[in-house]
């Protein structure tokens, strides 16, 4: 699909779930959104070049909880280093790479398949954030907690919609 049909699914998808659920996350359309998946790239102001992955509201939600997740764990006990903080750090490390890697694939079913996996891993994150809390592994419980929670509600949420919309383009 060319530029101008991703353009198109990415409307319609922004109206359907705006209109079903009566809002978006930030309170307003995200125009930096983009669902390409060929790997173009696009000259930077640097003289660099950004891939259509990072442009991608999901993949920076990722990086940035990768990161939130990488900070808090380094405050975990040292008895988890090859539990728990191994663990969550992998998962983190998994939703971010699977969306960079879906990105790269050619087709819709590739797309999804990666998707499918960082979808999977952003609740392996979930679940361990919630082991972490418990056990009283965080400073300020429910300031990070529910941080990290938030973004990851957000994160799965876009990372439906991206399936979603790959379904348009199955081949």
């Amino acid at each position: 699909m060319g530029d101008g049909g991703w353009d198109g699914v990415r409307g319609v998808m922004d109206e359907h779930i705006n209109t079903i659920l009566g809002f978006d996350f930030d309170g307003e359309r995200n125009e930096n959104s983009n669902l390409k998946s060929e790997g173009e790239k696009s000259p930077v102001s640097e003289g660099g070049f950004v891939y259509s992955f990072e442009k991608s509201s999901a993949y920076k939600l990722a990086m940035e909880l990768l990161i939130q997740v990488y900070g808090q764990s380094q405050g975990f006990p040292k008895s988890e280093r090859f539990g728990l903080t191994d663990q969550i750090r992998r998962a983190s490390v998994s939703v971010v790479s699977n969306i960079a890697e879906g990105f790269g694939r050619n087709s819709g079913k590739g797309r999804n398949q990666f998707l499918t996996y960082s979808y999977a891993s952003a609740f392996e994150v979930y679940c361990q954030l919630e082991v972490a809390m418990k056990l009283g592994y965080f400073m300020d419980k429910n300031k990070v907690y529910e941080d990290m929670r938030r973004k990851l509600r957000k994160l799965t949420y876009l990372i439906s919609t991206m399936k979603i919309a790959n379904l348009k383009d199955r081949n």
